[in-house]
Parts: structure tokens; C-alpha cells; sequence
């Protein structure tokens, strides 16, 4: 006999696994290539949305942060505009990017799993169900790194609330492993979202992040494809004087990405890969062109992933 809890641990698993991403074998994973409307600040979502499609990407990611498209500003009809949108211009919606902080006081947490519940509600509401794809809420944690050892049981405690309302939402959500902030590597991602042993909270992935911090591509993915429902493409070139990392485009920094996606196609991921804009190469920068940015890393991309095998998502005409 079927014992109750067996029963709901099985319907919450089935309802997790419509929201991520699953690892096909054989050959038949598909991977997108896709842009946040984080780097096209200046365009209404809507807007940003055919950009995107007549550039040749498969999906969009939508910034809710504030000063882009705030779930708590978007009323019905601008909702019901941007899903239109969104289908007409057949993209998916991988994700929404947040920025939600995990310490705080009692208050702030409460919060915050609003924040999680509002933006669930918006990603249901602008989703045009594209490939079968659901929107995930993908964040950074905050606080800093030297912080770690102290607070990481009170993390994953709450990230076990933010799970529990992720469930009810039936949307997963995507911590992001980020330096100097409070879990900055590969091996602090992995343990707290084991920790928390949640099929609702699972990882959003970006290499030039751990890049920075000395860790090896292979390593880092070894370590969490197994979790990886996202992934935001960044890049940073090493820099002498003064010494450290700069910023750049995805493709034109020292992640070598034809490695990066020959491993994504041979481990069998099947999701999406997000060109994301940092905001210090466009914040008080007047010659930054985000359309032509957009073309050209499109224009990098594309290329590498046909050679590495990537099978890209089929659109429909």
C-alpha cells in the first residue's frame, strides 16, 4: 500500500519537474541561447521581446529587479501585452531575475517570500508556455562571504521557506553561487541546495563568477549540473595593470565556451543559456549600443554551439 506522504512527495516531484529543465540521453537534449531584458534597459519589455526574437534567440529572460519590469508595477493589461508578445515572437521563458536576499530579520524574510510568491505569479502570468517551458525566479543571495560558516544553517532554513513557497507556486527557484557574497563557490552552491533537498530550489548557473574566484569550468560543472535548471552567460578577461578580472561580453573574455558547451551537450543538459548584460558596461556609458550588443553576442554564440553539437530549440512557423 501507498503510504499518504509517498503519495504527495510523488505529485510535488512531478509538479517540480515541469519547471525544470530534464537531462535527455542520446542525443536529443536541446539547449537555447537567450537574452535578458537586463541589457536592454532602455526598451520596454514588450519592445525588448521582438528585439530579441529578430535577432535569432530561442528564449528571454525578464528582469523584475527594480528599474526594469517590476511584477508589483505590471497591472493586468501590461501583463496580458507582454504574454501576447512573448507568444507571438514564440520565445521561452527560462527565467526572471531577482535579486532577493537571504539574511535579514524576521520581517525582511517574510517579505521576501512575498517577493517569491508575486514574482511566481508574474512569471504564470506573462509565460506563453513556449517549448514547455516555465519561468524560474533566479537570485543571488546577498551578505558576504566571510559569513559562511556562521549563518549557513539559517540560510538553508530559509531557503528550505523559500522551497516550501516555490511548491505552493509550483515555481523553482535558482540561487546563484556568487562572489564576494555569502555563497561564492562551486562547493558552497552544492552544499546548500543538498542541504536543502528540494526539487523547488535548484541552481542558477554562471561561470564567470566562480571564474574569478580560481575555479575550473569542469570542475564547477562536475559539481552542479545535476542541479543546473538556468544558466547566465557573463565573461571576464584577466587583467595585468592593474591586476585582476574585466568585465566583458560573453565570448570575448578567457571562458573558453566551445569547452563550456561540449560539456553541456555531453552531460545532456536540456535548457537555456542566458546572455546577461552586467550593468557596469552600460551604467554611465553613452556609446553602449544594447541592440548591437545584443547581434553580437548572438553572433559569437550561435556559431560555437552548432560546432559543439548543441541542438538548438525547434520554432515554430
Amino acid at each position: 500500500m501507498q503510504h499518504r506522504r509517498d503519495f504527495f512527495r510523488q505529485i510535488t516531484c512531478g509538479a517540480a519537474s515541469a519547471a525544470i529543465p530534464a537531462l535527455c540521453a542520446g542525443g536529443t537534449a536541446r539547449i537555447g541561447l537567450g537574452f535578458s531584458t537586463h541589457g536592454l534597459k532602455s526598451y520596454p519589455a514588450d519592445e525588448a521581446v521582438k528585439i530579441i526574437a529578430g535577432i535569432g534567440y530561442d528564449s528571454v529572460e525578464i528582469a523584475v529587479v527594480p528599474g526594469w519590469t517590476e511584477p508589483s508595477k505590471c497591472s493586468a493589461q501590461e501583463r496580458r501585452k507582454l504574454r501576447s508578445a512573448i507568444g507571438q515572437y514564440h520565445l521561452a521563458v527560462p527565467n526572471l531575475f531577482d535579486r532577493i536576499d537571504i539574511l535579514g530579520d524576521a520581517t525582511e524574510h517574510k517579505a521576501h517570500l512575498e517577493t517569491i510568491r508575486v514574482n511566481a505569479q508574474f512569471g504564470q502570468d506573462i509565460n506563453a508556455g513556449i517549448g514547455g517551458v516555465t519561468p524560474c525566479i533566479g537570485t543571488r543571495l546577498g551578505g558576504n562571504t566571510k559569513d559562511f560558516e556562521a549563518m549557513k544553517n539559517l540560510m538553508a532554513d530559509r531557503l528550505h521557506e523559500w522551497a516550501e513557497v516555490a511548491r505552493e507556486m509550483r515555481t523553482v527557484v535558482a540561487i546563484k553561487g556568487h562572489p564576494p557574497m555569502i555563497m561564492d563557490t562551486s562547493a558552497r552552491t552544492l552544499w546548500m541546495v543538498q542541504k536543502v533537498n528540494s526539487p523547488w530550489l535548484r541552481v542558477e548557473y554562471d561561470y564567470s563568477h566562480f571564474q574569478t574566484g580560481g575555479e575550473e569550468l569542469g570542475k564547477t560543472l562536475d559539481l552542479l549540473l545535476p542541479y543546473i535548471v538556468v544558466i547566465a552567460l557573463q565573461d571576464n578577461k584577466k587583467r595585468a595593470d592593474p591586476p585582476g578580472w574585466a568585465l566583458t561580453l560573453p565570448g570575448d573574455g578567457d571562458i573558453d565556451h566551445a569547452e563550456y558547451y561540449r560539456r553541456l551537450v555531453k552531460f545532456g543538459y536540456n535548457g537555456h543559456t542566458i546572455v546577461w548584460i552586467n550593468a557596469r558596461l552600460f551604467n554611465n556609458n553613452p556609446k553602449f549600443d544594447p541592440v548591437a550588443v545584443a547581434k553580437h553576442c548572438y553572433a559569437t554564440l550561435a556559431p560555437i554551439m552548432e560546432k559543439a553539437g548543441a541542438r538548438r530549440p525547434t520554432k515554430s512557423k
